[in-house]
């Protein structure tokens, strides 16, 4: 039986892949079309977000890299790491009322709900790589590309599949148990 419900959940969204591109497409475009500044916020966000912690660290803390790192500025260390945290943390901030929101299509219509989590964690995700490139970009014409970088990718995606599997759980939990809402 929780083989079965396993399965469902993972096979669901991959059956389902053009359901969850459109859904996510929707959610993603609904973040931004209402607001004045639209796309452009997708840029200005994590720049505004490295411009002030570098300030406060560098600046008010003066905080600087280990010495290992030689004249990296602990705001770009910071940031490699604090980048992908914001994406993970958005998605599962949303994660408790994805579901609730959701209830009137999950209810009315034959809809499979094992999207929702799936698109849940897109987003953010989608929303956040924006940001994280721009870092990267930053980081390249500073000198500091490495062949490492070319598992970034795997290690997003492996981030983003754990993500989705917490998303799931929580915004599951989150319908019997209400108070999950609140942390």
């Amino acid at each position: 039986m929780s083989l079965a419900l396993l399965r469902d959940w993972i096979v669901t969204p991959l059956s389902d892949r053009r359901l969850v591109s459109n859904f996510a497409r929707q959610e993603f475009y609904a973040q931004f079309t209402a607001s004045m500044g639209g796309f452009l916020w997708l840029i200005l966000t994590p720049i505004a977000n490295i411009s002030i912690y570098a300030f406060v660290f560098s600046y008010i803390f003066k905080v600087r890299a280990a010495e290992g790192f030689g004249e990296t500025a602990f705001v770009l260390f910071m940031m490699i790491g604090y980048l992908p945290w914001f994406a993970f943390a958005d998605a599962i901030g949303r994660s408790t009322s994805l579901l609730l929101e959701k209830a009137p299509l999950i209810t009315k219509v034959k809809f499979p709900v094992q999207v929702i989590p799936v698109v849940g964690t897109l987003v953010p995700y989608i929303t956040h790589a924006i940001g994280f490139s721009l870092l990267l970009l930053y980081l390249a014409t500073q000198g500091y590309v490495n062949s490492l970088w070319v598992l970034l990718p795997f290690i997003f995606f492996l981030q983003m599949l754990f993500t989705a599997g917490l998303v799931a759980i929580l915004s599951s939990l989150s319908v019997f148990l209400r108070d999950l809402q609140q942390l």
